[in-house]
């Protein structure tokens, strides 16, 4: 008799299923157990007639469960049936169940870097400096929960293009390096686990500083290590703790300030469309994708020219030698455009030699 994880492991490898993605079939396997009390072996191998009545009674208990969201609900009811038809398990004929989405999500439910700031200026004084950074880091970036912990140490440095020898001293001088400069933006090429799509996440300037300095708090610096290192308990209990401390709402069954909700808030503040996707790594279509490459030099142009000012908590910093001055965001967008005429007038002055 094989257990639910040896079939739940076939049909990941049958599948070529990722970690992450099997986990979703997984949870919707040990929801069937925990509601019904049967093991996968048992269903797979029982009569149709049986099946039948198993099937919606799991599925009527599972829509009547308001402690998922209703997204939940769904996908563990469709994932839960693929999981049968994959060892060809005939689906009886199941009447129609009607389930509506009573949790509608509104421009006023999702958070505005004011809510931002406000968890800032409480991390800073009651919490650890990574979740500063991680608040920070997602915020500008819209960077998803999965991709943040899936980002290293060595996809950090290669948004800057820095090249270092694999110790704590060599780490830790570029980590310095990148503090003394001026305008700290990553263009990290990545490559999406969900959609095995590559793509590219920007942050901040004042969130490259503070993962920076984070990690010269760290006893140990390797490249391949993580470059957040809290589990996913640990960040979903930090979040959880964040809306409790400072009262926010509840958003239907789900937290306020989130890492979802950031991602949200990071799309609707920039509203191009195509922007946010090419830096959150949604697919194009195929005709799109064929013709149209993304230039990264010049999404990361316009981040820093169009959106980051209106992403950032704090005024940017701009450090040049011994000189550390602070600037607004208008200043700075005046500033970079006079560095193009003057870049322009160089290059003029140049050919004309």
């Amino acid at each position: 008799m094989k257990t639910n994880k040896e079939y739940l492991k076939i049909f990941q490898d049958e599948r070529n299923i990722s970690d992450a993605t099997i986990r979703l079939y997984t949870n919707s396997c040990k929801w069937f157990v925990k509601t019904i009390g049967l093991e996968l072996e048992h269903v797979i191998k029982m009569p149709i007639s049986e099946l039948r009545k198993i099937l919606i009674n799991y599925r009527s208990k599972l829509y009547k469960d308001e402690n998922l969201a209703v997204s939940s609900r769904k996908k563990y009811w469709e994932s839960f049936l693929s999981i049968l038809r994959h060892f060809d398990v005939l689906i009886p004929y199941l009447p129609k169940i009607s389930l509506r989405e009573d949790n509608h999500i509104f421009f006023k439910d999702i958070p505005t870097m004011s809510h931002v700031k406000q968890v800032v200026e409480y991390v800073e004084k009651n919490e650890s400096p990574e979740f500063l950074s991680l608040v920070l880091f997602q915020a500008s970036s819209g960077t998803a929960r999965m991709e943040c912990f899936d980002l290293k140490i060595r996809d950090f440095f290669s948004g800057f293009d820095i090249v270092c020898e694999d110790n704590k001293e060599a780490i830790s001088l570029s980590l310095k390096e990148l503090l003394r400069g001026d305008l700290l933006v990553p263009l990290i090429c990545f490559v999406r686990r969900k959609t095995n799509y590559p793509y590219y996440i920007l942050c901040s300037d004042e969130a490259s500083r503070r993962i920076c300095s984070h990690l010269l708090m760290r006893h140990d610096l390797n490249l391949d290590d993580c470059l957040f290192s809290m589990s996913f308990n640990t960040m979903n209990s930090f979040y959880k703790r964040v809306n409790r401390v400072l009262n926010f709402p509840v958003v239907g069954k789900q937290l306020f300030f989130r890492s979802h909700s950031l991602r949200k808030m990071n799309a609707c503040i920039i509203k191009d469309v195509e922007f946010v996707n090419a830096i959150h790594g949604r697919k194009r279509s195929p005709v799109i994708e064929a013709y149209f490459k993304t230039d990264p030099t010049h999404i990361r142009n316009k981040y820093i020219e169009k959106y980051m000012s209106l992403l950032q908590v704090s005024p940017i910093k701009i450090i040049n030698n011994d000189y550390l001055g602070t600037i607004s965001n208008m200043q700075l967008k005046d500033l970079l455009v006079l560095k193009k005429e003057i870049d322009i007038k160089v290059n003029e002055l140049l050919n004309e030699e």
